[in-house]
């Protein structure tokens, strides 16, 4: 496990010292969209006998789109500056339509494998529920689902900075390659979700769906996009190009 703590710094370190690049490729094309798709969410209205529903679903699931291609773009643009060490210039990455596309292809694979996985472990959620009827067991099945499918999302994840780079590599080439490092993972992997649900709690109670709120959220989101895909990348430049933690 002191591989697991090694990557967390080195993670950590990553993104907080090298912050104004990571905001200048990253910040405006990931916590811009969402800030408009968090404002738009919190205008409701009423329904009838029903929950209060978003004034406009049909623009918030375009946005969505919109959210996905300059993630990926942003995600791309970062990988390439941890691993080629590509800097940016503007206020958002070169556009590599080529990685972009491939990035988005892959990134739709590993959903898809994650959902299947997903449904297996919903089954056998909701069997267990059904046996326990407790909110502790409750509590304990979701918190260890989302810890299993961050390690997951590591363990396969490796073919997104793969498609940054421009190199091939499969779900089953990932899942084998982090085989050595698999129980390091689950380090960062905890305590990151852990901190961004304790930092993601405490913005909401203090500001719940103001201005500030919803700006301190699309803040939080970014960092947490920018610590999984410093984690990935970290990862991936252990185990694919034989990269040292320091």
């Amino acid at each position: 496990m002191d591989n697991g703590y090694l990557m967390l710094q080195h993670v950590v370190r990553q993104v907080f010292g090298n912050l104004g690049q990571a905001a200048r490729l990253t910040l405006l094309l990931t916590a811009g969209p969402m800030l408009v798709i968090l404002y738009l969410s919190a205008q409701l209205v009423a329904v009838p006998g029903g929950v209060p529903q978003p004034q406009n679903p049909g623009l918030i699931f375009v946005l969505f789109l919109i959210n996905i291609v300059t993630s990926a773009w942003a995600a791309v643009g970062w990988h390439r500056f941890v691993l080629r060490e590509e800097y940016g210039n503007g206020v958002v990455p070169d556009w590599r339509g080529g990685n972009i596309k491939s990035y988005i292809g892959r990134l739709i694979v590993l959903f898809l494998a994650l959902f299947a996985v997903g449904l297996v472990f919903g089954l056998l959620v909701f069997i267990i529920m059904l046996m326990f009827q407790s909110l502790a067991v409750a509590w304990i099945l979701v918190l260890g689902a989302a810890i299993g499918f961050s390690w997951l999302g590591v363990r396969f994840g490796l073919i997104l900075p793969a498609a940054a780079v421009g190199e091939r590599l499969t779900l089953s080439e990932s899942w084998q390659e982090t085989r050595p490092v698999s129980t390091d993972i689950l380090v960062p992997v905890v305590v990151l979700a852990i901190g961004i649900s304790i930092v993601s709690s405490a913005v909401n109670v203090m500001f719940g769906a103001s201005v500030i709120g919803l700006v301190a959220s699309a803040l939080v989101y970014w960092i947490q996009i920018l610590l999984n895909l410093s984690l990935m990348t970290t990862v991936y430049g252990m185990q694919l190009e034989g990269r040292a933690l320091r």
